[in-house]
């Protein structure tokens, strides 16, 4: 979640678990000012709720945001990994839709 230029909170962490297929679903509400959103959801249950908070960097424009998955890690972990990705889909739903109230 955006707090300034450099610094970022960290919404969720677990240790992965080996040989688990995650459900994720992320939902997000773009916005340079406190009308945004994020909600979480990993296999079913609810993880992150944020209401109230800016999700796009509003000194920077042009206020856009991407998409990225990936293994990232130090650079220290020479280990060979490997991730699978699988059914990424992207949707644009009207946003004035409370997300937790319809899943």
């Amino acid at each position: 979640m955006y707090r300034d230029r450099d610094n970022s909170d960290i919404l969720w962490e677990e240790p992965i678990r080996r040989l688990h297929w995650y459900d994720i679903s992320l939902f997000v509400k773009w916005s340079t000012n406190n009308s945004g959103f994020i909600e979480l959801w990993v296999d079913g249950e609810l993880k992150v709720k944020k209401r109230n908070h800016i999700t796009l960097d509003p000194n920077f424009p042009p206020f856009s945001a991407y998409m990225k998955q990936g293994l990232y890690r130090d650079r220290a972990i020479q280990d060979e990994q490997s991730i699978y990705h699988d059914g990424m889909e992207f949707s644009y739903l009207p946003l004035q839709i409370v997300w937790s109230d319809v899943l």
